[in-house]
């Protein structure tokens, strides 16, 4: 559950890049580079989400009801 951020990002990210490279005709845009900026964000937010992942992981443990010393289930 704690990854799930980041994977959403690098998931877009990669579509983001793969449709400005086939020419942006999923992603509509109005202007070219539009979705490369796009991917761009998303690979950003990927590095913070990366940078966060304890806290996250321990947020979600934190929402499940488990205690923080339960922590090394990681």
């Amino acid at each position: 559950m704690s990854i799930a951020p980041a994977y959403i990002a690098f998931t877009l990210g990669v579509r983001f890049i793969t449709d400005h490279l086939c020419g942006d005709e999923y992603f509509k845009v109005s202007a070219r580079g539009e979705n490369m900026h796009r991917a761009r964000e998303q690979l950003q937010l990927l590095k913070q989400f990366n940078a966060q992942r304890m806290r996250l992981f321990e947020c979600a443990l934190s929402r499940l009801g488990v205690p923080p010393q339960s922590s090394d289930l990681r």
